[in-house]
């Protein structure tokens, strides 16, 4: 019985069931009395717990999870790094590994494929971000749950990329089927790694074939190293050409020729699912070298402290392979046949099928249609372009040629949008790939608003692209009528004098006024021109505004009795919008003018409440108060 069961780790984590064995740990169901939920317990097994190197490698894992809060990676509780076992609390998956649901799948739908490679990105990309390189992406460490929610789990041989970037001998700890070239051959790696994992995954799930598989994990490893694999269409041809391109894309050899971030293969595969006829310019040519160098292998030590070469069993098959190339060159040249190299022809505006079907051309090329596009310079089923170009030497027997494919010029037929809105004509003109413009113009028969026709018509050919017209109606042809002035007259009277001139009544709102109740006090628009039919709009006086009227006589102080003239200004401030209005302005006055020498004598006009007032001579204010139009009283503040 296993020792952990039905112990409670740090009086907390009850644990229950062993639901995983790992290289390094065993994963157990548990349940927190603390937070009253399941949770998976992963405790370092004994024959590593002493190691200082996994202890290490399982303290880099929780170090690399904590940094992460995304729904496609698993979340990280606690971890316990006492002197007692050492674990780390996760959150517990009910659901199944993605190559349980391989197993039971197959050849997985496109659809299916594709959602579970988006969420996988999504959460590799966020660990990306963060500086976390995963290192042993496969399918036994991507979780499915019921909702079709995906978690990536397993971070345990991730490394900070700012801190280590070698993979020492850590193959081990993963699946060749998925390994990377540099992992494989011990050099340096980085988020190009899981790049490449992601696309041995994509071409897994969408062939149900391993890209590389063989009798050894060496000999797989080698060939991560050294071949090409077969193009996904080759194995399944119902695979989209987009699909077959990013999955060779995520697999190039040299790092630097796939995708620069799980972001940007995830953009790519989101077009494809938009629009499955979709294809990429990518360069696919395989630079693959006669001789490969493999770079430094970094040493380790054994528990005695020798230095041994890690990943020993490639290095000699490795070196076993160079020896026996090396022997066969040997023979070659002794021979006289070791000059192989043919030169790429130039297979520009050559048919497609004249080409693959040309014997001259058996055993030195493979032939791959990377693209089929539209052509307005080639005909259907001529070559467009090809990589590597022409003149290229090479020596490989079995080289691949991708090549881009005319598919013709593309046209489509103008759709018929007459009796539709623009926006309606719009997207149905845009979803055959054209563009289009509006022009209005009258018609006596079809509604204002929607489409007359368009230019071309209907049914004519176009190419892709073209710019459509479409006619809009204005509906009938009408005359200009200027908009006449019906202020000052009732509601009935106003309706009567527009329908006259052409126009009709529009919205009606009331509004407080000393005017009569029903008297049109605004109107919209006022002036101008419209056409015969348009709307005016018009503002009726409720009649419940009445003005009240306060006299008052301002007194001009004897100090300006000696001057030759002044300016007076009194005006009122209204309460809430600070806005000056005027009540008396006089200008070049003097102290014995008709208008002084007996008081200025002035009305204040309001409805209701108070208004302050001013009463200002040049720029001095020489009295400031406030009047009230509830008891048609006036007070001074300062006199």
């Amino acid at each position: 019985m296993d020792k952990y069961l039905g112990v409670r780790l740090d009086n907390r984590y009850e644990i229950r069931e062993v639901i995983g064995v790992g290289g390094m740990a065993i994963v157990y169901k548990a349940y927190d009395r603390f937070a009253e939920r399941n949770v998976a317990v992963k405790i370092l097994k004994d024959e590593f717990a002493e190691d200082e190197e996994f202890r290490r490698r399982f303290k880099n894992e929780s170090k690399a999870i904590a940094m992460f809060s995304h729904p496609n990676i698993v979340s990280i509780y606690d971890v316990g790094s006492g002197d007692g076992p050492q674990y780390i609390v996760m959150e517990y998956i009910n659901g199944i590994t993605l190559q349980q649901y391989i197993d039971v799948k197959k050849v997985l739908p496109l659809h299916d494929a594709i959602a579970i490679m988006e969420q996988t990105l999504k959460g590799i990309q966020h660990a990306h971000e963060r500086g976390v390189v995963h290192r042993d992406l496969k399918p036994q460490n991507i979780m499915l749950l019921e909702d079709g929610t995906v978690k990536v789990t397993d971070f345990g041989i991730a490394r900070m990329a700012s801190v280590d970037t070698k993979t020492m001998s850590e193959m081990a700890l993963g699946s060749v089927h998925y390994i990377s070239p540099e992992q494989a051959s011990g050099n340096e790696t980085d988020f190009k790694a899981d790049i490449y994992s992601l696309g041995a995954i994509f071409y897994v799930l969408t062939t149900g074939q391993f890209p590389f598989d063989g009798d050894t994990p060496v000999s797989i490893a080698l060939q991560h190293v050294q071949k090409q694999p077969d193009n996904p269409r080759i194995i399944n041809d119902t695979i989209p050409i987009g699909v077959d391109q990013i999955i060779m894309k995520a697999m190039q050899k040299a790092p630097e020729k796939r995708f620069a971030s799980a972001a940007d293969m995830m953009k790519d595969i989101q077009a494809v699912k938009n629009d499955p006829d979709v294809v990429f310019d990518y360069d696919l040519t395989d630079d693959s070298a006669k001789t490969r160098y493999f770079g430094k292998i970094k040493p380790q030590t054994d528990k005695q402290g020798s230095k041994v070469p890690s990943f020993v069993p490639i290095l000699i098959a490795i070196t076993a392979v160079l020896v026996i190339v090396a022997v066969v060159l040997v023979v070659l040249i002794a021979s006289g046949g070791g000059d192989n190299a043919v030169v790429i022809p130039d297979f520009k505006g050559k048919y497609y099928s004249d080409v693959v079907n040309d014997t001259q051309y058996t055993n030195k090329f493979v032939f791959v249609e990377q693209n089929k596009v539209w052509s307005d310079e080639y005909e259907e089923g001529q070559i467009i372009s090809q990589q590597p170009k022409d003149g290229t030497e090479v020596n490989t027997e079995g080289y691949r040629i991708y090549l881009t494919v005319s598919k013709g010029i593309q046209k489509v037929e103008v759709p018929d949008v007459a009796q539709l809105s623009f926006q309606a004509a719009k997207a149905e003109i845009q979803k055959a790939n054209l563009t289009c413009v509006e022009e209005k113009k009258s018609d006596d028969d079809v509604p204002e608003g929607l489409v007359i026709g368009t230019n071309p018509k209907s049914g004519t050919p176009v190419k892709i692209g073209e710019e459509i017209t479409v006619y809009v109606s204005t509906g009938p042809s009408v005359s200009p009528v200027d908009v006449v002035n019906v202020i000052g007259l009732t509601e009935s009277e106003a309706e009567k004098k527009l329908k006259d001139a052409g126009l009709d009544k529009g919205v009606v709102t009331t509004a407080a006024s000393e005017k009569a109740a029903g008297t049109v006090i605004a109107q919209n628009p006022d002036k101008g021109t419209l056409n015969q039919g348009d709307k005016v709009d018009l503002t009726i006086s409720d009649g419940t505004l009445v003005i009240k009227q306060v006299p008052f006589t301002f007194d001009v102080p004897e100090i300006y009795k000696d001057y030759t003239s002044f300016n007076v200004d009194i005006y009122t401030v209204k309460e809430k919008s600070g806005e000056k209005e005027s009540v008396l302005r006089l200008v070049d006055v003097n102290y014995n003018s008709d208008l002084v020498k007996n008081g200025i004598q002035v009305t204040f006009k309001g409805n209701s409440g108070t208004k302050e007032w001013v009463f200002k001579i040049n720029e001095d204010v020489i009295r400031q108060g406030k009047v009230n139009f509830d008891n048609g009283t006036v007070s001074f503040n300062f006199n």
